[in-house]
C-alpha cells in the first residue's frame, strides 16, 4: 500500500525533497528566506489512475472516480494545490486500492503467498520499485522497502 501512496509523489524513498528547476536564468539566493518546496506533485485523477495501473498492472477506476473533480482551466484539467481535504481523499483512495489488492493479491504479487521465497520478494520489490520510480531502486531504498515488507 505504501507504494500506491507514493505513486503520486516524486523523489527518493527516505531521500531529499526534489527541487524543480526553472526555465533558465540564475537563482536569487542573497537576502531571501528559503521557504522550501512542496514534496508532493498533484496528479489529476486520470494521471493517478494511469500511475496506479503502471505500478500494479490493474485499473481501479471506481475508486479513482471517488476523488474530487479536477479543476479545469481553458479546457484543460490541471492538478491544483493540494489542500488537506484533497490530500485525505488521495490517501483514502490509496488505502482503498491497497485493500482491494490485499483481497486479491495474486494479480499483483506473483510469489507463493503462503510462504514467499526471499528471492521472489526481492524480485517483486525491485520490479515494482522500478515501475513506481521509473528507475532502479538505490540500495537504501530497496532496504527500506524490504524492511516494510518484512514488518
Amino acid at each position: 500500500m505504501a507504494l500506491l501512496t507514493l505513486s503520486g509523489c516524486m523523489g527518493l524513498v527516505d531521500g531529499p525533497i526534489p527541487v524543480r528547476s526553472g526555465s533558465g536564468g540564475s537563482r536569487i539566493t542573497s537576502g531571501i528566506t528559503d521557504v522550501g518546496t512542496s514534496s508532493i506533485v498533484h496528479l489529476t485523477r486520470m494521471q493517478y489512475a494511469n500511475a496506479v495501473e503502471a505500478v500494479v498492472g490493474a485499473r481501479f477506476d471506481a475508486i479513482v472516480e471517488q476523488l474530487p473533480a479536477d479543476e479545469a482551466t481553458v479546457g484543460y484539467e490541471i492538478g491544483s494545490n493540494i489542500s488537506p481535504t484533497l490530500g485525505e481523499a488521495y490517501l483514502t483512495a490509496a488505502e482503498s486500492i491497497g485493500g482491494a489488492i490485499e483481497q486479491a493479491p495474486e494479480g499483483v504479487f506473483l510469489c507463493d503467498l503462503t510462504a514467499p521465497e526471499s528471492s521472489c520478494v526481492d524480485a517483486f520489490i525491485a520490479d515494482i520499485g522500478r515501475r513506481a520510480f521509473r528507475r532502479s531502486l538505490e540500495e537504501g531504498e530497496f532496504t527500506s522497502l524490504r524492511a516494510t515488507f518484512d514488518a
